[in-house]
């Protein structure tokens, strides 16, 4: 696509033959990995089979996740583009979601990390072997001090986890491939003749950014959800275990698509968009009017072109050919006109502020800079009430205490598992320094538990809605419990 192409109205806009082939080929492949999981299982039915190097959700150098997880038993994607969390989610304890573990000379990261990805359902580690696991044929100090951890996980605690419910606070974040991939379209306009160039989507790209600026806004707040896939809600709708539906950077939507999302508001959900939501068709074809633009309130023309969002000239809210050689988070240039509202990019002109009907948000907001105001320990409540606001949220149990904490919840044969861990904040430069050290956490939990038990040390606690736990931040507070 060139320039000239882009530069027409939104609905003379037809990205069709290139999101087409694209999602053709993600079914082949899918189809064909489907085929190989069906061979091996009539080989050995107890053998999961699946692929590693999964990458992320994207056009180019990626893959449709959807596609992915409805056909594999095992997937080992990139810790990029929110493509761990999608897995766990999308696979819904069908799939085997695995991590690759590099080593770094950071003490206590090793034990950390492992802890938190089995928190967070990964279920297999695979080692990464280089220079820095042995002198010659000796292991290094590391894995001595790292042992410990990886028989206590595999060989106590994971067998707890197997084929537990992931328990979320209501919450889904919508996964929607045509968006990912018109996103790309968009994003790469900066780039004219030389995006073939174009990698690492997970650290410039507009819905991968948004969508991981959301999952951080989420967590902040104590919460956690799900990522709901387009697949699911054309079969089945929104599933009633959910009460708010978050529609990030949610450009394509199909006209089924939209009437399953409006059922879902019709019957109580609250559903939030941020911006430019719906304004293509699920081929990347321009409308005339936004999909849901009765739901929100809102009103598109089809007239609009590249300066009626965000600043003059692009698509999207950032030149990502000036910030190519970025590498921290908020160094990605705002495209030069663009307004901004309590330090927020504002995405349609054609609109004022935020828009809410019922149930519905239409934001006009991107949530994109919240990850540079974690990097720079600025994120702050009046931030998330900005995205959050409204929604009537409340999380099951609030984990406090100067650690940084995640609470992640698990249903499992009549009880319910607490895994709490360490959730380092972003830095600059988009890494998670880790802390160290023991130190006192309250868990405060929304409705009484009963018979809770300290899964580590086998230590009873008791009942109440108040606990106060020790935690090693290198490692995880594991409770279980009854309601």
């Amino acid at each position: 696509f060139t320039r000239a192409q882009l530069d027409r109205p939104l609905k003379d806009l037809d990205f069709s033959p290139l999101l087409d082939r694209m999602s053709f080929n993600d079914s082949v492949f899918a189809n064909f990995l489907g085929a190989l999981v069906e061979q091996a299982n009539f080989n050995d039915p107890d053998v999961p089979c699946g692929i590693v190097g999964a990458q992320n959700p994207s056009l180019w150098g990626g893959y449709d996740y959807a596609k992915l997880c409805a056909k594999l038993q095992f997937l080992e994607p990139y810790d990029a583009g929110s493509a761990p969390e999608i897995a766990r989610s999308l696979g819904r304890g069908r799939v085997v979601v695995a991590s690759t573990h590099f080593h770094q000379d950071e003490p206590g990261r090793d034990s950390w990390e492992a802890w938190s990805r089995f928190a967070h359902g990964q279920r297999a580690m695979i080692g990464w072997v280089d220079d820095s696991w042995f002198d010659g044929t000796r292991p290094r100090a590391w894995l001595g001090e790292f042992a410990p951890t990886l028989k206590e996980l595999g060989g106590v605690q994971g067998a707890k986890l197997a084929g537990a419910r992931w328990l979320h606070d209501g919450v889904a974040i919508y996964y929607s491939h045509a968006s990912v991939q018109v996103s790309w379209v968009l994003d790469s306009e900066a780039h004219g003749k030389t995006w073939p160039n174009r990698g690492s989507d997970d650290l410039r790209g507009t819905s991968h950014l948004v969508r991981k600026a959301w999952e951080n806004l989420i967590n902040d707040a104590g919460l956690q959800y799900d990522f709901l896939g387009y697949d699911r809600v054309l079969q089945e709708g929104v599933p009633e275990e959910y009460g708010v539906l978050v529609l990030p950077a949610c450009y394509a939507l199909s006209d089924a698509e939209a009437r399953r999302i409006r059922a879902f508001a019709e019957r109580g959900g609250r559903v939030v968009a941020d911006f430019m939501c719906g304004l293509f068709d699920q081929h990347g074809r321009g409308r005339a009017r936004g999909a849901l633009d009765d739901l929100f309130g809102v009103a598109h023309d089809g007239a609009e072109r590249a300066g009626d969002f965000f600043g003059d000239r692009l698509w999207v809210e950032t030149d990502q050919d000036a910030g190519y050689a970025a590498a921290r988070w908020g160094e990605l240039p705002i495209v030069e006109g663009t307004t901004m509202r309590d330090g927020f990019s504002v995405a349609e002109r054609r609109i004022e502020g935020p828009v809410a009907r019922g149930g519905a948000r239409y934001l006009n907001l991107s949530p994109h800079r919240y990850l540079a105001l974690l990097a720079e320990g600025h994120a702050a409540p009046l931030h998330r009430e900005l995205f959050l606001g409204g929604l009537e949220l409340d999380p099951a149990v609030r984990v406090e205490g100067d650690a940084h904490p995640e609470g992640i919840r698990y249903a499992q044969g009549g009880r319910e598992l607490l895994l709490i861990v360490q959730n380092p904040p972003l830095q600059a430069d988009g890494s998670r320094p880790i802390r160290r050290g023991t130190v006192p956490l309250t868990l405060t939990f929304r409705a009484p538990v009963r018979d809770a038990v300290d899964e580590r040390t086998g230590k009873p606690l008791g009942e109440g809605a108040r606990f106060e736990v020790p935690f090693t931040r290198t490692e995880a507070v594991f409770l279980s419990y009854a309601r």
